[in-house]
């Protein structure tokens, strides 16, 4: 991702990366941080454009997907961006940031169809999605058991 973005210099980042995409026009990560780029801008249908041609570049890549399901939220296609989910955590199972994207989507849209009366009910989902990727993440490489010792009070 461009530095120029945390900085909220947008369009200057989007030249850069248009830029680095013309010199490697197949880097999925090129394409599909031009794809953040416009979300961020707020251009969704420049970003999901982007996301489909990202995936056409590397349909394996589970980032593109994340991206994906981020822009089809913000268009209110819930299903969508829960199939998108899906399948960027069926590519990349160990991935904590999936996991933890694909529960938060799930409770937006478990609240959706319930309505006010289901914000617990979607709190709980994402609840139990966010305890799935603290599992995944204490069973990666390197992870330590130290961290499931503190106590919650």
């Amino acid at each position: 991702m461009s530095c120029l973005v945390p900085m909220g210099r947008l369009d200057e980042a989007l030249e850069q990366m248009l830029l680095a995409q013309s010199l490697d026009p197949v880097s999925s990560i090129i394409a599909r941080d031009v794809g953040v780029i416009h979300y961020f801008r707020r251009d969704f249908g420049a970003a999901l454009e982007q996301c489909d041609h990202t995936i056409e570049l590397n349909p394996h890549f589970a980032p593109a997907y994340l991206t994906l399901s981020l822009v089809q939220e913000q268009q209110g296609d819930l299903e969508e961006a829960l199939a998108a989910l899906e399948r960027a955590v069926s590519l990349a199972p160990l991935s904590p940031r999936m996991h933890g994207a694909l529960g938060r989507t799930l409770a937006l849209a478990e609240q959706a169809r319930l309505g006010d009366e289901g914000a617990p009910t979607a709190r709980d989902t994402c609840q139990g999605a966010l305890r799935v990727a603290l599992r995944v993440c204490l069973h990666l490489p390197g992870a330590s058991d130290s961290s499931t010792s503190h106590s919650s009070g």
